[in-house]
């Protein structure tokens, strides 16, 4: 679904205040520098807070979109599709998003994306790379980067996204990371 910023804003505004007016979810922007980020906040759902971030990017279009639905343990109908990017397109943009920045949730979604079996699409991780004026990234390259990546890095930025008692299981979970996405990329022929 392609849509005017000024379209975009009436739109989320008013889904938003509606979430907040009849089911008392409480939301925030917050700064971005490449579109719209929200967080949002359902505190009488579950006996503790729960948080979703929101974020929609500008920047470029999508080249290849999914549609899905939520599927919950709960008894809800879900009336309408969410609309995302597809698996591949993930796939391609943790991949650039490894070669431009040094995110451990980056490795991470690689890391999960890929023991998923999602395929390495080469076209459009070159037209992802052309968005950073990048001409080539070789699976070499890729490893390369993976494997200089700083363990501290990683740890301090997923440490906030696992739960308590796993933590102390992130420094070994780093190394098997490693090695099964090193694997993945020394397996791949692209």
């Amino acid at each position: 679904m392609t849509m005017s910023m000024p379209d975009f804003n009436t739109y989320i505004t008013g889904v938003l205040k509606r979430m907040e007016d009849e089911e008392g979810i409480t939301w925030k922007e917050r700064k971005s520098v490449s579109g719209r980020q929200f967080l949002l906040t359902a505190e009488d759902i579950l006996p503790y807070k729960i948080y979703i971030a929101l974020d929609f990017s500008i920047r470029e279009n999508t080249l290849s979109n999914d549609r899905s639905i939520i599927r919950t343990a709960y008894p809800v109908i879900f009336t309408s599709y969410v609309h995302h990017l597809s698996q591949e397109e993930l796939l391609v943009e943790k991949i650039r998003a490894v070669m431009t920045r040094r995110k451990g949730r980056d490795l991470y979604d690689l890391w999960y994306l890929l023991s998923r079996g999602v395929e390495i699409r080469q076209d459009m991780l070159r037209k992802k790379l052309a968005f950073y004026k990048i001409s080539k990234v070789t699976n070499a390259d890729i490893v390369k980067r993976v494997a200089s990546f700083p363990k501290k890095d990683f740890l301090l930025d997923l440490r906030p996204f696992v739960p308590l008692n796993e933590r102390d299981h992130l420094p070994e979970f780093f190394e098997i990371l490693q090695s099964q996405i090193e694997h993945a990329f020394a397996n791949d022929k692209g």
